[in-house]
């Protein structure tokens, strides 16, 4: 049973036709089966040159998560919408592979106001784990298609430290989600300015992050700085978040880059930038409890 908790944290008629007009109207109709055949065969000539167009045009990439734990399980999948042969993946040290490829193959065909779109896809999945921490660049694999050799992009992955399971800090923060009560430890924000000391209308990058170890389901109210004695320009493009993994005193946090501003201090002395306030809605399971007096003996 889910339920959900607040914490506010600071910082889209043809029987009279006679003789010659049943014959004229035989004729006529003979024409059209002709002229509609012709017409048929071009719409199939013209649907075939369009597919075909279609799948010259060959998309070939790489994706896997951009974080992963040290020792924890994921798939690095390579897709291409045409078939190919001869897939060479490259060396993935110090990435081990435990599983693959295993291939799946995914086809469709639409045709929307006469215009017809065909959508394939091919793709060739591998179970990797990582038992170095670090970050580690997979370099692009090859693939032919129709005798010519396409190239994947290349994917970057961080693996962070995995937690120390002397003190469980994991299962601490599921117990204490699932008692309703959060610490300040399994969520919290930050603002950090790349630099403090700077001359009047010299710029400051102020980066707004989320820490958490506990299940977000959003967030129900922000109040942000008024930025007074400062021009605040946003470099955030769209509200979503990018998450990635971080180890922090021996435990893993999804940290996510919440916002990016750009300051200019219009003003010189020692200037004070207010902290921010983020309402997050936290999902929690509830226990159900039981009313029989018995289980209280067992």
């Amino acid at each position: 049973m889910n339920s959900y908790s607040k914490k506010q944290i600071n910082g889209f008629d043809n029987s009279k036709l006679r003789g010659r007009a049943g014959l004229g109207l035989k004729s006529s109709i003979l024409h059209s089966t002709v002229r509609m055949g012709h017409f048929l065969l071009l719409f199939l000539a013209l649907m075939s040159i369009s597919l075909k167009s279609i799948a010259q045009d060959v998309e070939f990439k790489a994706s896997a998560p951009n974080a992963v734990v040290q020792g924890q399980k994921f798939q690095l999948v390579y897709s291409v919408n045409d078939e190919g042969q001869n897939l060479m993946v490259p060396d993935m040290s110090p990435f081990i592979i435990l599983m693959g490829p295993t291939m799946s193959q995914r086809s469709s065909v639409q045709i929307i106001n006469g215009k017809v779109s065909r959508d394939q896809e091919y793709t060739y999945t591998y179970v990797l784990k990582s038992e170095q921490t670090g970050t580690f660049t997979i370099p692009s694999a090859t693939i032919e298609i129709d005798g010519k050799q396409y190239k994947s992009n290349s994917v970057t992955i961080k693996v962070v430290e995995a937690e120390n399971e002397a003190t469980h800090p994991q299962q601490e923060a599921t117990n204490d989600a699932a008692s309703g009560a959060i610490s300040d430890s399994d969520l919290y924000i930050t603002m950090q300015a790349n630099r403090t000391n700077v001359y009047q209308s010299q710029p400051v990058l102020i980066t707004t992050k989320i820490y958490t170890r506990v299940n977000l389901e959003g967030i129900s109210d922000i109040q942000h700085p008024s930025f007074r004695s400062f021009i605040a320009e946003d470099l955030s493009q769209d509200e979503r978040i990018e998450w990635t993994l971080e180890n922090i005193n021996g435990k893993t946090y999804r940290v996510g880059t919440y916002n990016r501003k750009i300051v200019f201090p219009q003003r010189s002395g020692t200037l004070e930038i207010e902290p921010i306030s983020i309402e997050f809605l936290v999902r929690i399971r509830q226990s159900r409890q039981s009313t029989n007096i018995f289980d209280n003996f067992f």
